[in-house]
């Protein structure tokens, strides 16, 4: 019964984060924005990895070259264009900060969070019948 309550649980959470992770959006920065859905990641237990399909799109003023990175590690590069969109599987037991990159220069950067539902227990239960 208790099991049934929790995938209902994060089913529900799962629904209600979709929609407002589309719509929020950073605003713009000197003609610069930087759009990420989902920016939340929900795993059952603290500590476990989460998973997700994490997509990106990102508007620039002017032409530029432009790289994505996540947690300082470069996921795409883009030469002389205004705009660009990216998706990869983001898989992590932590939050991290994604950035976009002038050159060395961070434009823009969003976090992806990552939450859960339950605390880790310090102890496992076993079970017995007898």
């Amino acid at each position: 019964m208790c099991f049934n309550r929790l995938r209902l649980l994060i089913l529900l959470t799962g629904l209600w984060c979709l929609p407002v992770a589309y719509a929020q959006q950073i605003a713009p920065m000197n003609g610069w924005r930087l759009q990420m859905s989902p920016q939340h990641c929900v795993t059952l237990e603290e500590g476990r990895t989460c998973y997700a399909t994490v997509n990106v799109q990102w508007q620039a003023p002017a032409p530029a070259d432009v790289c994505l990175t996540l947690a300082g590690e470069p996921l795409q590069c883009w030469r002389n264009l205004p705009a660009g969109s990216w998706q990869f599987e983001f898989a992590a037991t932590q939050s991290q900060t994604l950035t976009l990159q002038v050159g060395t220069e961070i434009i823009a950067s969003q976090q992806l969070t990552v939450s859960w539902v339950q605390k880790r227990r310090g102890t496992k239960r076993h079970w017995r019948l007898f």
